[in-house]
């Protein structure tokens, strides 16, 4: 993750002519390698930071997975009631918007949903 994190810093950090939309990429990925690293506060920060870049540029389609990843988030705040929320929503959010999650990412919610059901 090490590696990852040091490519994707860069871009992030990038100015926004260089990087473009880019730099919403790389947010995201150093909100999802803070998820992986159980860093929640980090992963947020990121996330949102990504989420509202992304907005900029008009890319909306990740929105959806924005559900994903605050239901994580929440298990991993050891919140799963709520979190069992919004990975309701998400999955509903999902199958409408015809743009389910098939990235990477995937097994982490996956990880995360399983924790959730045995807590509740």
């Amino acid at each position: 993750l090490d590696e990852a994190r040091a490519l994707a810093a860069r871009v992030a950090d990038a100015t926004p002519e260089e990087g473009g939309i880019n730099i919403a990429y790389a947010l995201h990925l150093l909100g999802m390698i803070a998820i992986a690293e159980r860093r929640s506060h980090d992963a947020t920060r990121h996330l949102i930071a990504s989420h509202d870049y992304a907005r900029q540029f008009g890319a909306t389609a990740t929105s959806t997975e924005l559900l994903d990843t605050t239901a994580t988030i929440l298990e991993q705040r050891g919140q799963p009631a709520m979190a069992a929320l919004f990975f309701g929503a998400a999955d509903r959010q999902n199958a409408e918007s015809g743009n389910p999650i098939t990235y990477p990412e995937r097994t982490h919610y996956d990880a995360a949903r399983e924790r959730v059901r045995q807590a509740l």
